[in-house]
């Protein structure tokens, strides 16, 4: 997911460097370190990384040090053009009035909230903070308290989601059927139930064919599965490939287009 976005940031927007907001999780880490991967392995750069405390009122300390840093590297650079020998040398003057009233903008801020609420505030701390960029996430970002609590923060954002969403639900509708006779509730929006069951089909029908190998590798060789919500697809590492990005517009949730303006 974080390379399918960073991968899309880099090829279909034409950016090249990215800040980078987790928070203090599991989550947040392997999905910032795999975004930073992906980047760097195509050529970009992240040049910021901040993380932060889901649930606090207030992000002012930690989007100080984003700018912060942002104002080195934009100072470094301002220097060179004037042929400055230091190039890290900063004048005090013009650090307190870039940093006080400037907006400070990176190509693309990932922010990697684990739930749609959680990147809504970011992004509104975001803009309050007088960051600027492009917003990127991945499937956290996939609910309506991303829209209903974002509203302008979140627009032309875009997020990496594990599945297709095509006008063709037919299979999720009969699953959705099913769940709600047997547990007599409606499978939650966040797609944790299909995915799950998704999940556990798999293994129980690699399991049921009495495999001379391992189960993995049972898996692997089938490489594909009619999921809940679409294929999903296993690459050579086990990883599904079935991944789309999602935009914002308008405040609805749209798939973005597949066909790139820029050259990789």
């Amino acid at each position: 997911l974080s390379a399918a976005v960073a991968e899309y940031a880099i090829n279909c927007l034409g950016h090249r460097e990215f800040a980078i907001l987790s928070p203090y999780s599991q989550y947040g880490e392997v999905m910032s370190n795999e975004f930073a991967l992906a980047a760097e392995s195509m050529g970009a750069s992240v040049v910021a990384y901040q993380q932060y405390e889901e649930g606090n009122a207030d992000f002012n300390t930690e989007f100080k040090l984003l700018r912060t840093r942002k104002f080195e590297i934009d100072n470094r650079r301002r220097n060179m053009q004037r042929g400055i020998a230091k190039v890290n040398s900063i004048i005090p003057k013009e650090r307190a009035q870039w940093m006080a009233d400037s907006v400070i903008s990176f190509d693309g801020v990932f922010i990697a909230a684990a739930d749609a609420a959680d990147a809504a505030t970011m992004a509104s701390h975001a803009a309050f903070n007088k960051i600027g960029g492009q917003l990127l996430g991945t499937s956290g970002w996939y609910g309506r308290s991303l829209l209903a609590q974002g509203k302008r923060y979140v627009e032309n954002s875009y997020f990496s989601v594990p599945f297709s969403e095509t006008a063709d639900n037919s299979s999720f509708e009969a699953f959705a059927k099913k769940f709600e006779k047997k547990w007599r509730s409606k499978p939650k929006g966040d797609k944790v139930s299909g995915l799950s069951y998704d999940a556990t089909k798999i293994i129980l029908d690699a399991y049921s064919k009495k495999p001379t190998v391992s189960i993995p590798q049972v898996i692997l060789n089938q490489k594909e599965y009619p999921g809940v919500y679409g294929a999903i697809v296993f690459d050579k590492n086990g990883t599904n490939k079935s991944t789309e990005i999602v935009t914002v517009n308008k405040n609805r949730f749209n798939l973005a287009p597949t066909t790139c303006k820029q050259e990789p």
